[in-house]
């Protein structure tokens, strides 16, 4: 878009032209970086090798251009419940030795997720990533160090289009996960419902990117 360069997005699973991106590594992936990412065990992989990860995350995860540990998180999809939580809890407590913010992935476990981050990872910042659950967004925003980042559900999703107002502009996100979306389209819904210009709401979310990811853009 004419004018417009690096619109920038949370979250992603590979890299994408005139944006700055988040993106998330494969599990024990150490080559090849991207030039901005997050790194963790999705919990659906999570398993009980707490060492093996643990060696993963110490390697990685220091770097400068590791900006957020993540996806991690719970989702009571998937029967590995215990060693999501045991592994969920070892990547908080990185991220709170990191002082870096946490991509959470949450899935019908808010209240747990925030209990554990609250207890191992005061001092971060929680991105609830790909936020599509308008019944709890206020329970959502009751908790201060949370963080919104919205995704292509902004484009069908009635009830977050509804909600949308509730979000301070200060504590949304933009990303674009795995799906196959403009990232451009998505921050003009969202200015568009915000009643602001696309300028103005880029502005915005720059100002959040750098302000909870602590990064400077690459020139």
């Amino acid at each position: 878009m004419p004018g417009f360069e690096y619109f920038f997005n949370s979250h992603s699973h590979q890299s994408r032209p005139g944006e700055t991106t988040v993106v998330q590594l494969n599990p024990f992936q150490n080559e090849n970086l991207p030039s901005f990412f997050s790194v963790g065990i999705h919990p659906e992989q999570a398993t009980d090798n707490e060492q093996e990860i643990q060696a993963w995350l110490t390697t990685i995860g220091p770097k400068k251009n590791c900006l957020a540990i993540g996806e991690i998180g719970l989702d009571n999809r998937f029967e590995n419940s215990n060693e999501q939580e045991k592994i969920f809890v070892q990547q908080l407590k990185f991220a709170e030795e990191l002082k870096k913010p946490v991509i959470l992935h949450c899935v019908n476990s808010w209240d747990r997720c925030k209990f554990l981050h609250s207890k191992h990872a005061p001092n971060t910042l929680l991105i609830y990533h790909g936020f599509n659950k308008a019944g709890i967004l206020e329970h959502v925003l009751d908790y201060p160090n949370a963080i919104i980042s919205i995704g292509a559900s902004i484009l069908s999703n009635k009830a977050l289009i509804d909600g949308l107002h509730q979000i301070p502009e200060e504590r949304l996100l933009v990303e674009t996960d795995d799906r196959n979306v403009s990232i451009v389209e998505i921050y003009q819904k969202l200015a568009d419902l915000k009643s602001l210009t696309l300028r103005d709401f880029k502005d915005q979310i720059d100002i959040n990117a750098k302000r909870i990811f602590s990064y400077e853009q690459l020139a």
